[in-house]
């Protein structure tokens, strides 16, 4: 009883610890998807400031298009690397509380052998109880050990 419950209890934790490392791993891979699309992003939006510039008679040459530009880079690179790192974040949050449902469920299997053990040894200790020294059962133990006459000489 105790013991299996115990065991299962293992089980469902590790079972649990295993989604979230897989979590983990999604997280990270998504995070990453989302950085790409802040690139492609940044791209697009350079290309339209390069051509409203030049349909407005500047060119890429020109410092302020040239400052604009690299802004507009510097802020795409910055959300690209932010994305990871919110992901990277999440993923490690998910593997500290995997360690954590680990941890827990190897604790509820100790728990559950410390339980059963702790059965057995309340049993024999009832048997011993009962059926000590040749007495009947519902007998008391003798509890003043300093007196010979309760062992038996051989």
């Amino acid at each position: 009883g105790a013991r299996q419950a115990g065991q299962a209890a293992n089980q469902a934790a590790q079972f649990e610890a295993a989604q979230l490392e897989q979590n983990a791993g999604q997280a990270v891979a998504a995070s990453q998807r989302a950085a790409e699309e802040q690139r492609r992003k940044s791209r697009l939006l350079q290309s339209r400031a390069l051509a409203v510039a030049a349909a407005s008679g500047g060119g890429a040459t020109d410092p302020t298009v040239s400052n604009i530009i690299s802004d507009l880079e510097k802020e795409g690179s910055f959300r690209a690397m932010l994305s990871i790192y919110e992901g990277e974040d999440q993923a490690r949050q998910m593997r500290l509380q995997a360690q954590g449902r680990r941890m827990s469920g190897e604790a509820a299997e100790y728990a559950g052998n410390i339980n059963a053990l702790s059965t057995v040894l309340k049993g024999g200790s009832s048997m011993f109880q009962r059926y000590a020294f040749g007495q009947t059962p519902g007998a008391t133990i003798p509890t003043d050990f300093n007196d010979d006459s309760w062992y038996l000489d051989t």
